[in-house]
């Protein structure tokens, strides 16, 4: 099944023949988000300071939360409507600096589980660096132009890449990491193995700490050790104790540390604080 491309143009046009020549470095970042929208990022240093021209910036109509600015403050700009796409007409005052930047949804293209970003970039002159961040999770499966260097932060995979040519097409495949979903897969065994050990190590310490006691104590200590706090004619009356016995149970569950009384009215209030 074909895919139908459309190519996204990402093109300069300097309104003075003369400036392109003064153009540097460009330095294009595309960030995958998420959500595969993609925000891009441009910065264009000049050889000297421009004032009194404007730079036509090519955009297309997904694009979004468009921010632009020189080194110190935003720049005025004007978003002009064309058949296909948008010019994005900036203002320079003065300044080497150039920076823009935005979201657009036009730049993935999906096939099932496969994902392919795709643009093409044209500068008049200078040098350009380029940089594509896939979201965490995601693999590179082919890219062009060949000569990009793929690395990795240990959570995100880039690919970079240095311009010799004005013209570029890029072109990058990927897709969901098998590894990534294995790694969620064992990380959530992991947890429920981890929460079923608790909850039988824990049973099982209960089980042997209530082996040295007597059965009308054990039937006290799991009561209060589900209720916390219990008044003792109340837990009499429970299990049906004399007032001599459930007197014994107490001083026996407070010498060893297991319960606090406290003296309230008639009765005692006790706490299990163990």
């Amino acid at each position: 099944m074909k895919v139908l491309i459309t190519i996204i143009a990402f093109i300069i046009f300097l309104s003075v023949p003369s400036l392109a020549q003064q153009i540097d470095t460009a330095d294009i970042g595309f960030d995958v988000q998420n959500n595969l929208n993609v925000k891009e990022t441009i910065k264009i240093i000049f050889s000297s300071n421009i004032e009194n021209n404007f730079v036509d910036f090519v955009l297309d109509k997904g694009a979004s939360e468009i921010n632009v600015m020189d080194s110190a403050r935003n720049l005025n700009y004007e978003i002009l409507q064309r058949e296909n796409d948008y010019l994005l007409r900036i203002y320079l005052q003065g300044d080497n600096e150039l920076r823009i930047s935005y979201t657009s949804s036009n730049f993935i293209f999906t096939n099932n589980n496969l994902y392919q970003f795709f643009t093409e970039i044209s500068f008049l002159s200078g040098n350009i660096n380029a940089k594509l961040i896939l979201p965490p999770g995601y693999v590179i499966d082919d890219y062009s132009p060949k000569d990009g260097i793929i690395s990795s932060d240990g959570r995100r995979i880039s690919i970079n890449w240095s311009l010799t040519s004005s013209e570029s097409i890029f072109s990058v495949k990927f897709s969901k990491s098998e590894s990534q979903d294995y790694f969620v897969f064992a990380a959530i065994f992991l947890v429920a193995l981890i929460i079923v050990l608790v909850l039988y190590f824990r049973k099982k310490m209960k089980q042997q700490f209530i082996q040295g006691f007597r059965e009308d104590e054990k039937k006290v200590i799991e009561y209060l050790q589900q209720n916390k706090i219990a008044y003792q004619n109340k837990v009499e009356q429970e299990f049906k104790f004399s007032r001599a016995k459930m007197t014994r149970i107490v001083k026996i569950l407070a010498d060893k540390g297991l319960i606090e009384k406290k003296k309230k009215g008639r009765t005692n209030k006790l706490r299990w604080i163990k």
